[in-house]
């Protein structure tokens, strides 16, 4: 099997997950790693986080291009980095100044809004370059 098919098969589980855990959340209420919504969230985002990177390292169809490679990959290590900042919050039980959570959360959310911007301008440009 291909890293982009396994890549893919991450990436369709993942959104499965977060579908069950959206459900879950909805029904039950609960955010964070001690109730069984927010643990299968923060599973969806490590799921989805490690098959966008296989599909980035892979490289096939769509994310041929390297800046799209790029992108996927920096939203790759945002997606992977936000369930260790909910596991270390949830081991410590509150505060939020500790150098981990800090870590983890700052390169969460600035690797997934960069993967995003530089994902989502790469298919701009390459929208915009091939048109007819």
């Amino acid at each position: 099997m291909t890293t982009a098919r396994v890549g893919t098969l991450l990436l369709i589980g993942g959104a499965l997950l977060l579908a069950l855990s959206i459900v879950l959340l909805a029904l039950y209420g609960g955010i964070g790693t001690a109730t069984a919504p927010g643990l299968l969230l923060a599973t969806s985002m490590a799921v989805i986080g490690a098959g966008g990177a296989a599909v980035s390292l892979a490289g096939a169809g769509p994310l041929a291009h390297p800046f799209t490679r790029v992108g996927v990959g920096i939203l790759s290590i945002g997606l992977l980095s936000m369930p260790g900042f909910s596991f270390v919050n949830g081991t410590q039980g509150g505060g939020l100044e500790s150098a981990p959570l800090v870590l983890f959360g700052g390169v969460g959310l600035l690797g997934i809004f960069a993967g995003v911007l530089v994902t989502a301008a790469s298919f701009a440009w390459r929208g915009l370059r091939h048109r007819p």
